[in-house]
């Protein structure tokens, strides 16, 4: 409704008839033109409504004067004020039966609300009955009427009256704030009789709104009478008829409960009573003081504030110490200095706060120059209080000024001499957690040097102990120099800085890390050139620390070499001198960085590198670089191993140790390949030889140890032969077929050595008697062949068919190796394929080691085949495979002899038809006799 509306009116009770129902009832019998029908049902029916006392009912009491009334006041959702009464009727309009009558009054929200209407409220006329024969229209009221004066009544014979005391009156002043702030609601029972109830709550009430502030008092809702605890809503405050709290009742059990009769009080604590609002209101209830001015006060002071602290009772708490401050009363505020401080930082948050509340602000510098006093006198300053100073400096720094300053010197001077340095650390904090008054602190303290050796550097040791990183540190550093440029050319805080800086990078877990990056950081900052020169040169002392520290705290057994060339002063250019200004022992630890840096970092270090280094200096260097030299092996960085194995024998010339390289060579290689590519290297490097004599004679022995005990593969092995030792020219050449050589075989050497006297042919000659008489004779005395190995190799595998070549073969066509595919018998349901290699020498018989076998099928099919067994087979006396696999041809030439043969046996089957090839590494050799797989013979797959 709107403010400019007047006040309407509502009558309500038992009728033959209403506005709203034709037939007797209860209902609306009269209501102001104003009032729309709906609203009245939904807002006013529901609190239209009398429950007679029991006591009253039980032994028939006629008298209605006997029976309390009930008034009511509820604030709508739309803001309108319902202030109504409802009496008891003893009988209708019938005269049969009770009844009761209710009057409302609707004042419109926003029609002119004063902080004192509540006596009128409590002091207005109601009907107490309607003739609807005058009819159904109520006019409207511009004001409410009064019943008559107000009793002028004190406050404290109110509650004299009704045995409410001090306790019960604050623990009742807070239940009712703390309803309005929340959703308990509170249920009063007086100490009088049941038809004195509503007149005892009305003079209760009268007491209450008195001292309660006025944002309170808008939101107040209650009702003087009830026979029971009802919730309703908009009521915050319910008086309940003597005996109508019953103990247990679960329904109110979390509310507010007085129940004064028994003395019972429910969620109203009595430490709630001792709040300095509560205090300050009962002291004029006692004295009879008005409560006004103080609620004036608050009302100015809270102008402004967000809207939630004008319901606060907490913020009123705050306001009485401020209010009693003010009268110079400071019990409360020695007891709790830095809430109510911090309380008057809350309302002092601005300049023009200040201005508007100078009331506060007053109060705040009285407080500050209290607080000045004591810590001039010697005392410890508090660190919450000087929490609130820094607060209220933030928002107005005109106000306390240089004043500030002093006083945190002062207190800082006090602090050091009880040695407090813990709180020490902590005032630190709070001034360096405004950069404004840490920029007014640091000028006051850096002008002179008394001050700056006393507080300063204390101060600094701690802040840089405390920064996060180290490049906070050189932040730090930087933004003092900027306060005061002298300060970086003191010497003690030049040692200070340096020992802070060197402290924590010595805690640091990975100190080389640390250090580097610290170093990059110096070199940014003074490449920027925005410093003064005393903070240049601060900087370039702080970078110098950092290169004595990488020599004296980071040991080069820790670091790895990427590490190593993170280190800038081993590319320095005045290196020569930096070193030779060092200390002996530094200098010592310089010399082994920069020859371990020298040996990593270049791509081809020289050989002796090391060899002008101490004994103990080269060991150093050394012993760090054979952890890291298998991976240069193994990424083929060959020429970085030379400096380790380089040794001074006593005529003065250098040498390679050639036996221990080459045995820590094969150890870390893991495979004689890299092996062999080493070897291959090593030609082109005059430490090892030259081209026109080869390798040096000392090297030739360690190689040949090599070759004989674990290098055989590297010579014997067809594809690592070719790769790497048959491309080589020379000397080189020669050197490896002499070492193949003298890894043969022993028979192949013997036969080697044999053939240069006349016994070669001697030998051959009974040989070749001795073969031809074993085969006349295994003619004339056998008449079948018995099995020889071979075909006993053979009968353990499968059935060998023999194909008989059909053209002979000329001795310019003699292939060194013969391939036979062996097929199964008809029938046989074995798995497996076997070829049998069969060769003209022994030697080709114990080198062969196939890596790879493939076969090519005469479509150009290749098939790569996998997972194979080599079986050496016993040489026969045949000419080859005991069957006579080549036999003499119709021109009567002799075929080649095969006696040496290998089984290959594969664990898969394969599909493979005459006319095909096979490949072993890479060389091609034609299967001369073959049985067609596809007639079932050779295994299907």
């Amino acid at each position: 409704m709107s403010s400019l509306k007047p006040i309407q009116q509502q009558m309500y009770t038992r009728e033959r008839q209403g506005i709203f129902r034709s037939a007797e009832g209860f209902d609306t019998i009269a209501k102001s033109q104003g009032l729309e029908n709906n609203w009245i049902k939904k807002v006013l029916h529901p609190l239209c409504m009398y429950d007679a006392p029991t006591d009253l009912t039980s032994r028939g009491e006629k008298d209605e004067k006997a029976y309390p009334d009930a008034v009511h006041l509820v604030r709508t959702e739309n803001g309108d004020i319902v202030l109504g009464r409802s009496l008891y009727k003893a009988a209708d309009f019938t005269g049969l039966r009770s009844a009761f009558f209710t009057h409302n009054y609707v004042i419109p929200a926003g029609h002119g609300e004063g902080t004192a209407d509540y006596k009128q409220w409590l002091n207005t006329a109601f009907a107490d009955s309607y003739d609807i024969e005058q009819g159904m229209e109520l006019p409207e009221l511009d004001r409410l009427p009064a019943e008559k004066i107000y009793p002028a009544v004190t406050p404290a014979s109110v509650l004299s009256e009704l045995n409410i005391d001090e306790q019960t009156f604050k623990r009742l002043l807070y239940a009712v704030m703390m309803s309005l702030s929340g959703r308990k609601k509170v249920y009063v029972s007086l100490n009088v009789p049941a038809g004195e109830t509503s007149a005892a709550a009305q003079k209760l009430l009268f007491v209450l709104y008195g001292y309660m502030p006025y944002a309170f008092r808008k939101r107040l809702g209650f009702l003087t009478y009830a026979a029971e605890p009802a919730s309703r809503k908009g009521i915050q405050l319910t008086f309940v008829v003597q005996g109508g709290l019953r103990p247990g009742d679960r329904n109110i059990e979390k509310e507010f409960v007085f129940d004064l009769p028994q003395g019972r009080i429910l969620n109203a604590e009595a430490e709630e009573a001792e709040r300095p609002f509560l205090e300050l209101m009962w002291e004029h209830v006692k004295s009879g003081e008005s409560p006004e001015a103080f609620f004036k006060f608050a009302d100015q002071m809270l102008n402004g504030m967000e809207t939630g602290r004008g319901l606060s009772l907490q913020g009123y708490d705050e306001l009485s110490v401020f209010y009693r401050m003010e009268r110079g009363e400071n019990e409360w505020y020695q007891r709790t200095k830095a809430s109510v401080l911090q309380g008057l930082n809350a309302y002092l948050t601005s300049p023009e706060a200040m201005r508007r509340r100078m009331r506060l602000n007053d109060l705040f510098l009285a407080a500050f120059d209290r607080e000045f006093d004591a810590v001039r006198q010697g005392a410890l300053p508090d660190l919450d209080v000087v929490k609130c100073f820094k607060d209220y400096y933030n928002a107005d720094s005109s106000y306390l000024g240089n004043k500030l300053i002093e006083y945190l010197i002062r207190s800082l001077s006090n602090l050091h001499s009880a040695k407090r340095t813990d709180i020490t650390a902590q005032i630190c904090q709070i001034i360096d957690s405004s950069p404004a008054l840490l920029a007014a602190f640091l000028h006051k303290v850096l002008s002179t040097s008394a001050l700056t050796n006393a507080l300063f550097l204390p101060y600094a040791e701690q802040k840089l102990a405390r920064a996060a990183d180290v490049q906070d540190m050189l932040d730090l550093i930087r933004d003092w120099g900027r306060v005061q440029p002298e300060l970086l050319n003191r010497p003690e805080f030049q040692k200070r800085a340096e020992a802070a800086v060197m402290d924590r990078l010595r805690s640091m877990p990975q100190r080389h890390e640390a250090t580097v990056h610290f170093q990059q950081s110096v070199l940014n900052m003074m490449h920027e050139r925005l410093g003064t020169p005393a903070e240049e040169a601060l900087l370039d002392r702080l970078f110098e620390a950092g290169e004595r520290f990488l020599l004296t705290e980071v040991k080069l057994q820790e670091i790895t070499p990427a590490q190593l060339k993170q280190l800038g002063f081993c590319t320095r250019p005045d290196l020569g001198p930096w070193v030779a200004q060092l200390p002996p022992r530094l200098q010592s630890l310089a010399v082994e960085f920069v020859a371990a840096y020298d040996w990593f970092t270049t791509e081809k270090p020289e050989p002796s590198l090391l060899m002008e280094l101490a004994v103990q200096e080269r060991e150093h260097v050394r012993g760090w670089a054979m952890r890291w030299l298998p991976a240069e092996l193994q990424n083929g960085n060959y020429a970085r191993l030379l400096p380790a194995y380089i040794e001074l024998p006593e005529k003065g010339s250098r040498v390679l140790n050639f036996g221990a390289l080459l045995k820590d060579v094969r150890s870390w290689a893991g495979d004689t390949e890299l092996v062999c590519r080493f070897i291959r290297w090593s030609e082109q490097h005059t430490e090892f030889g030259n081209p026109r004599t080869g390798f040096h004679p000392d090297y030739q022995k360690s190689l040949m140890v090599f070759f004989k005990e674990e290098g055989k593969e590297g010579l014997h092995k067809k594809s690592l032969w070719r790769r790497h030792f048959e491309p080589a020219q020379g000397p080189y050449l020669a050197f490896y077929n002499k070492a193949k050589r003298a890894t043969d075989p022993p028979l192949l050497q013997t036969l080697r050595k044999l053939r240069k006297g006349r016994a070669l042919l001697v030998l051959l000659a009974t040989g070749a008697l001795v073969a031809a008489v074993v085969v006349f004779a295994s003619g004339l005395l056998s008449p079948e062949p018995e099995d020889t190995s071979l075909q006993k190799a053979q009968t353990n595998h499968t059935s060998t068919v023999a194909i008989t070549q059909t053209e002979p073969i000329s001795p310019q066509e003699v292939p060194a190796v013969q391939v036979t595919l062996l097929a199964r018998e008809e029938g046989s349901t074995a798995k497996g394929l076997k070829l049998l290699f069969a060769f003209t020498d022994v030697v080709r018989q114990e080198t062969f080691e196939p890596e790879s076998i493939n076969i090519t099928d005469p479509e150009g099919n290749r098939h790569e085949l996998k997972d194979f067994l080599l079986e050496p087979m016993t040489p026969d006396a045949s000419n080859g495979d005991g069957k006579g696999t080549q036999s003499k041809s119709e021109t009567g030439s002799k075929p080649p002899s095969y006696p040496y043969k290998v089984l290959v046996t594969f664990n898969e089957d394969y599909s493979i038809q005459g006319g095909s090839t096979v490949e072993v590494d890479g060389e091609q050799y034609p299967i001369t006799s073959a049985v067609d797989s596809d007639k079932g013979n050779a295994g299907e797959r």
